[in-house]
């Protein structure tokens, strides 16, 4: 991995302004966010994340990047 790519926590994204505004646009508010990733890991059966923890390390094991993140 590239020491120079920082991974951002999903707190840390969430507190971006670009990212802000955006979810303004699109009527999205964090909540809304923080619930789809709660559903998600309880459908994996993973535990709960601590604040700050990154949600792609949750998935590091999985090889397949689309895997970790629910796509098809």
């Amino acid at each position: 991995m590239n020491p120079a790519i920082v991974e951002l926590t999903v707190e840390e994204m969430l507190a971006d302004p670009v990212v802000q505004l955006v979810m303004k646009s699109d009527k999205i508010v964090a909540d809304d966010i923080r619930q789809i990733l709660r559903e998600a890991r309880q459908r994996r059966g993973a535990p709960p994340s601590s604040p700050g923890e990154s949600e792609l390390h949750q998935g590091a094991a999985n090889p397949d990047p689309a895997a970790s993140h629910g796509f098809p």
